[in-house]
């Protein structure tokens, strides 16, 4: 079976989704709380996903305690965002959210 050619366009788009880089980005008024790129081999899961929202809890502790009680997080329907584990863990954290229904 002969392989298909690909065309100049199809190339470029097959390098674009290769070299596609994911930055999982926290902010507020004041500007970026936390920022972190997710390495190509990675999938953002569920228990990914609890283990950045860990990391930001954590950021918020350092950098600005100030807003630790008072902080929610705002998340859209996104799969890993809605998974039950990531709600328990932010139930059992203690971090309230804002959801944004589509």
């Amino acid at each position: 079976m002969a392989q298909k050619q690909l065309t100049a366009p199809e190339e470029n788009k097959n390098d674009q989704i290769e070299n596609q880089i994911i930055l999982i980005c926290f902010f507020d008024s004041q500007g970026v709380v936390h920022n972190e790129f997710v390495l190509q081999a990675q999938t953002v899961n569920k228990q990914y996903y609890c283990e950045v929202l860990e990391r930001l809890r954590k950021k918020v502790n350092c950098v600005q305690p100030e807003i630790v009680d008072t902080w929610m997080l705002h998340r859209d329907n996104a799969p890993c965002h809605t998974a039950i584990s990531v709600n328990k863990f932010l139930n059992k954290k203690g971090i309230p959210m804002i959801l944004q229904l589509l």
